[in-house]
């Protein structure tokens, strides 16, 4: 007897939907009949649409501690008889913005961009029709928010409309917008009355023939309105409502770099700075040079080098007359007053003995070399420190640390190839 009861209570249990039961206390009477005394349970308010006549009159607790308005009312019975979802809360019936966005999670972005664009006091709504709804229910959702958005006096800066969503996979968007398109055509003069511009982005099954369609009802009615594909990003039209700039939200790869504190420490041979010092290069094409151009030219980014030509300029008594005007005094000089030392990328070039030397000429002396670090090395030195905490930064260092490592691969190849006495045999097979 109380196994069938118990049989017969889980069936009740799921035919109606409940969420929870709790019986306590459970009596037995002598003529073996059971009775539920005190009783606790909940329901699946969404399956209201398939058991609300076997549940009876129930009236579920409001959403957001408020009780239902007639336009809420109105979309929460229309979303217990259809399977799609249809969703409306009134945030601010003053508010400017609307929103008639397809699908829980693009109508959170939609209104959390809304609000991080500074106009969250300003939105009007927030729901979602999702889930394949019918072209009846879909003009009958629309239909509420156009009522609501064009009630009152017109607000002297109009209104906007944000018919938003990402990219559908089962719901016709064709189908929708034909529901939206009678909205349309019902309140067309409301809406020019009240200064409504319509900002469109929507993708999905037949989008196309939606967007279309949406957008030549708005030139027959002669509304203010903008049409955008999946092309568009989804929360541009948030901006562009707004007249705010759209936000470029692809992500980008870091291009220039801040100026190192010292070219010195971290200049190489595989490495350039530009002369405003805001981008890092690695040229390895043009790693070999002319001997001709490079004995008639010198480097201005290097004082070293710069000190060398005026060294070497002086020791030469051929060209002692060009240079003397230009080349530093030495330390042993009468003092004259400091001037402002320019910067390494304002330095002139200084002119170096001619390159029709005699071959009995003593050469000049070679500057001293400048301890620089490996390429590779200072390359992650560099973008460490002038690119770790950029905007892509992290994706460019990436490309930078794989781009090192095969060249030290390479450099480590070839030197046990040297050492070996093999160069001409490959050496990717050792480990």
């Amino acid at each position: 007897m109380l196994a069938e009861f118990i049989e017969k209570l889980f069936e009740c249990y799921c035919a109606l939907h409940f969420t929870y039961l709790e019986i306590n206390p459970l009596v037995v009477t002598e003529s073996l009949q059971v009775f539920p005394l005190d009783l606790a349970a909940r329901l699946d308010e969404t399956a209201r649409f398939e058991c609300g006549k076997q549940w009876g009159l129930i009236d579920f607790p409001p959403p957001f501690g408020r009780p239902l308005t007639k336009e809420e009312e109105y979309i929460h019975t229309l979303d217990s008889k259809t399977g799609a979802s249809l969703k409306l809360t009134i945030l601010n019936p003053e508010g400017r913005v609307w929103m008639m966005v397809a699908g829980g999670g693009a109508s959170v972005i939609y209104a959390d961009t809304i609000s991080d664009l500074g106009a969250g006091h300003e939105l009007a709504n927030y729901g979602e029709y999702s889930g394949a709804p019918t072209t009846s229910d879909t003009y009958e959702y629309a239909k509420t928010i156009l009522s609501l958005m064009t009630r009152g006096k017109p607000h002297p800066d109009g209104k906007v409309l944000l018919i938003g969503g990402g990219i559908a996979n089962f719901t016709n968007v064709s189908t929708t917008f034909k529901g939206i398109i009678q909205a349309l055509q019902q309140f067309a003069l409301p809406l020019q009355q009240h200064k409504v511009s319509i900002f469109i982005r929507r993708g999905g099954p037949n989008y196309q023939e939606g967007l279309e369609k949406i957008k030549r009802a708005g030139i027959e009615l002669k509304l203010s309105m903008e049409v955008y594909g999946p092309e568009t990003h989804m929360t541009a039209i948030c901006s562009r409502a707004l007249g705010l700039p759209i936000r470029d939200q692809r992500p980008r790869m870091a291009t220039s770099l801040p100026r190192p504190r010292s070219l010195l420490d971290l200049q190489s041979p595989g490495m350039e700075h530009s002369e405003s010092g805001d981008s890092i290069s690695s040229p390895l094409s043009s790693s070999s040079s002319s001997s001709s151009s490079s004995s008639s030219s010198s480097s201005s980014s290097s004082s070293a080098a710069a000190a060398a030509a005026a060294s070497s300029a002086s020791s030469s008594s051929a060209s002692s007359s060009s240079v003397s005007s230009s080349s530093s005094p030495s330390p042993s000089a009468s003092p004259v007053q400091k001037k402002k030392q320019p910067s390494l990328s304002q330095v002139p070039a200084q002119p170096l003995a001619s390159s029709k030397t005699s071959p009995l000429s003593p050469s000049p002396t070679p500057a001293p070399a400048i301890p620089v670090l490996p390429p590779p090395a200072a390359a992650v030195v560099a973008i460490v420190s002038a690119a770790g905490r950029s905007p892509g930064g992290r994706v460019w260092l990436q490309r930078h640390e794989r781009l090192c490592q095969q060249q030290c691969r390479q450099r480590l190849l070839s030197s046990r190839s040297l050492r070996d006495g093999s160069s001409g045999v490959s050496t990717s097979g050792r480990r």
